[in-house]
Formats: C-alpha cells, sequence, structure tokens
C-alpha cells in the first residue's frame, strides 16, 4: 500500500508541476508513466494547455482510476452513467475491507467524481497526501523487484519524449 500511495503521490507532484506551468498532461495512461531505478517518476506525454480550471479534471480521474486499479487489480470504468455512484460504492467497500486508513478510501473516490468540478484540485491532492519519502520508497521497491537492472536504465535514456516535470 506504501508503494501504491508512493507512486501516486510522485505522479501528481509531476502533474502539479506542470500545472504551474501552465499545462496539464490530458490524456494520462498507465503505460506514460515510468519510473526511474532512482525512485523518479516520469511521464510522458504533456502538452495540453491549462484553460480553465477543469482541464486537469481528467489527469485526476486518471490517477484515481490507476490507483483504483493498483489496489484492487482491475478497474470497471467507465461505467454508465447510471451506474457510476453504485460502483464507487462498491469500491469503497472493498478498499475499507483492505485495511486502508480511514480517509483513504473516500479520498480517492473523490478522484472518479462524475462531476469533474467536484473533483479534488491536485494542489490540494499534494498538500493532504504529503509523502515526503515517496522517492526512497519508490526506490527500494524498484531495486528489490528489478534486483539486474542498471542504473544506465533511465527512462530519459529510452524515450525521447519523457520529460521530468517534477522538481
Amino acid at each position: 500500500n506504501t508503494v501504491i500511495m508512493a507512486t501516486a503521490f510522485s505522479i501528481l507532484q509531476s502533474l502539479y508541476s506542470a500545472e504551474q506551468k501552465g499545462i496539464c498532461h490530458g490524456a494520462l495512461h498507465p503505460n506514460s508513466i515510468w519510473l526511474g531505478m532512482d525512485g523518479l517518476v516520469w511521464i510522458d506525454g504533456y502538452g495540453e494547455p491549462i484553460v480553465d480550471e477543469f482541464s486537469a479534471a481528467e489527469d485526476i480521474y486518471a490517477v484515481g482510476s490507476m490507483l483504483i486499479e493498483m489496489f484492487l487489480g482491475t478497474n470497471p470504468f467507465p461505467v454508465e452513467e447510471d451506474r457510476h455512484m453504485e460502483c464507487m460504492r462498491e469500491i469503497a467497500i472493498e478498499l475499507e475491507a483492505m485495511g486502508l486508513p480511514n480517509k483513504l478510501p473516500r479520498q480517492i473516490l473523490t478522484l472518479l467524481h462524475p462531476d469533474p468540478a467536484k473533483r479534488p484540485s491536485v494542489e490540494l491532492l499534494v498538500r493532504k497526501w504529503k509523502l515526503t519519502r515517496a522517492k526512497s520508497i519508490l526506490s527500494s521497491w524498484i531495486r528489490s523487484q528489478f534486483p539486474t537492472l542498471q542504473e544506465g536504465h533511465r527512462p530519459e535514456d529510452r524515450i525521447p519524449t519523457a520529460s521530468r516535470i517534477a522538481p
């Protein structure tokens, strides 16, 4: 659970840093996220200009979807509009059964709210989920899972378009 939240927090940090520069991803997907051996998260494909307060809402939704998939191993979204709230209740029960901290399942589900105006901002999430050790948690996990990887295998060496936006 700690590795999942460290990954999510690092993604949010990158999104927040991009937002400060006036851009959002716009089509965030697991295939566009790279984890470096050093624990840094790289996101490929930035470029949508922020045009209003809801520009980053799709990125927030994507982070919520990825969190659900990382915790549960599956992601039921998107679903028909009339089933969305029922599906969120079912997911909340599953997340709570996993023993996650009390408020976390509800906070994750706010990322998937059907109304983009009711999703939290990236800035709020970064403040709320402050993980000062996210980089070291990810680095330790990556090294334990992939001991044969070399330091030279960094995302920026393999993906010309990958960019490290977060500080």
